[in-house]
């Protein structure tokens, strides 16, 4: 409630979030390049050790020293700390212990009107679901189904090109992680006519047609 968020404050968090994600990437990068682990995403405690490069940054830029400003934040946030009452939200990653593996996650998205932004929640989604493959390992059985696959095939030539990307990246995290994968539209031309659609109608080991 004390905190008094200044321009100077946020400019340091901005700085701080994109080292913070740069090195993220960076560090990414290089364990899948050699084969090690990487944790999923970065954490609060990330931020923090990159703020005071965030501060030294600025300052060599021209602006004063920022010795106050960077304890103020160090203070303001303490709660987002591992140790801080929303360490667990903040500071912490997923487990990825699996209790139970015979389940089955559903992400309805029929509530979503605007195509773009329904598109969006979709990637947002597989996102999430490939990194539930990775914790459950190449030994446990896993499904995807992909209803109203239409969505993923509509938009302009520039979105085209990003969903195909998209579906391809489908095709081959799925085959990474031993997941079937099956999608399902109402229009034959989806896998004849539309990219994306082909790269499923070029890799489907099976493939069905029924009449509406």
């Amino acid at each position: 409630p004390e905190a008094n968020l200044s321009g100077v404050h946020c400019e340091i968090l901005r700085e701080a979030l994109k080292l913070t994600y740069n090195s993220f990437q960076m560090g990414e990068r290089k364990s899948l390049e050699f084969g090690g682990d990487f944790s999923p995403h970065p954490i609060w405690e990330d931020v923090l050790s990159q703020i005071p490069v965030s501060c030294n940054n600025l300052e060599q830029s021209g602006s004063f020293k920022l010795t106050t400003e960077k304890d103020d934040l160090v203070r303001w946030t303490l709660p987002l700390n591992s140790s801080g009452q929303y360490g667990s939200i903040f500071s912490k990653h997923e487990s990825s212990v699996v209790e139970n593996n015979d389940r089955i996650l559903v992400y309805d998205l029929d509530g979503i009107t605007d195509s773009t932004l329904k598109q969006l929640a979709a990637m947002m989604a597989f996102m999430k679901i490939s990194r539930d493959f990775r914790k459950l390992g190449n030994g446990v059985r896993k499904e995807i189904k992909i209803e109203e696959f239409g969505m993923f095939l509509i938009g302009d030539a520039r979105v085209q090109e990003i969903n195909t990307h998209f579906v391809q990246n489908i095709v081959k995290t799925c085959a990474k992680y031993g997941a079937k994968v099956t999608t399902i539209t109402n229009n034959v031309d989806d896998y004849a006519v539309k990219d994306g659609g082909k790269t499923i109608g070029e890799n489907a080991t099976h493939k069905i047609f029924l009449p509406l």
